[in-house]
C-alpha cells in the first residue's frame, strides 16, 4: 500500500512498513505497478524503486525520470511506460529509450489500451493518443470537458473512460459522452475510475464521493 507517508505491506492482519530504511527512506509512494513478469515497480518521491527479495531497491539508472513518477503501464511488447511531471519515459530490456518529445510532456496518467494505443493524460494540456507513429491531441472544449486528466480506464468493451476536473468522459469509436453534475455527480472532479464484475463503472471524486454508473445512469 502506497501512501503520502510511506510504503506498507499487509502481512496477516498487520501492516508492515517497508520504507524508513537505508534502501528506501520515508517517502510518498505514488504508484505501485506489477509488470507481466511479476516485477513490482514503485514510483516514489525519492525516485524509482523495484522490489527484490521482498525489499525495495533503488534503480539508479532510472534517476533521469526524477522523483515525480505517478503512473506506469506496459505495452504488448513488454515496454514499460513511466509518466510524471518530469516527462514520459520508455524502458525496454531494462534500458531507457530516450525520446525528446515524450520527455517534454508533464504527464499525470499513462494507459496502454488493448488495441495497443498509448494514452497520456496531462494536468492542463489535454489527452494525447499515440498510435504507431501518429500523435493525436484531445482537448477541451472540442472533445474533453476539461484539459486536466486525473484518470484513464479501459473497460471490457474497450470503451475509454477519462476522469477530468469537469466530469467523466466516455470515449468510444463513435460516441463521446460526458458525465458530470448534470447527471447526478455532486462533484465534477473525477479522480479514479474502475469496473466491477457486473460491468458497472465505479468512480470517486476529489471530495470523497463514490458513484456507480450502469446502463446509462
Amino acid at each position: 500500500v502506497g501512501t503520502d507517508r510511506g510504503l506498507f505491506r499487509l502481512e496477516g492482519n498487520e501492516f508492515v512498513r517497508l520504507d524508513a530504511s537505508c534502501a528506501l527512506p520515508i517517502s510518498a509512494t505514488r504508484k505501485i505497478f506489477e509488470d507481466r513478469s511479476g516485477q513490482i515497480w514503485l514510483g516514489t518521491s525519492v525516485g524509482i524503486y523495484r522490489m527484490r527479495n521482498n525489499q525495495p531497491e533503488r534503480v539508479p539508472e532510472f534517476r533521469v525520470m526524477g522523483n515525480n513518477v505517478v503512473s506506469i503501464a506496459q505495452d504488448a511488447q513488454g515496454t514499460l511506460w513511466f509518466a510524471g511531471a518530469d516527462g514520459v519515459f520508455r524502458v525496454s530490456g531494462g534500458q531507457i529509450q530516450r525520446d525528446e518529445w515524450l520527455e517534454r510532456i508533464n504527464a499525470d496518467r499513462v494507459l496502454v489500451d488493448r488495441s495497443g494505443d498509448i494514452w497520456i493524460g496531462t494536468p492542463g494540456e489535454g489527452l494525447w493518443r499515440l498510435r504507431g507513429g501518429e500523435r493525436s491531441l484531445y482537448r477541451a472544449p472540442a472533445i474533453l470537458p476539461d484539459n486536466t486528466i486525473s484518470s484513464i480506464f479501459e473497460d471490457h468493451e474497450r470503451e475509454l473512460w477519462v476522469g477530468t476536473q469537469d466530469g467523466l468522459l466516455r470515449l468510444t469509436q463513435s460516441v463521446v459522452t460526458t458525465i458530470n453534475s448534470r447527471n447526478g455527480l455532486d462533484d465534477d472532479n473525477v479522480m479514479t475510475v474502475s469496473a466491477a464484475p457486473d460491468q458497472a463503472i465505479w468512480m470517486t471524486t476529489v471530495t470523497g464521493g463514490v458513484y456507480r454508473y450502469a446502463n446509462g445512469t
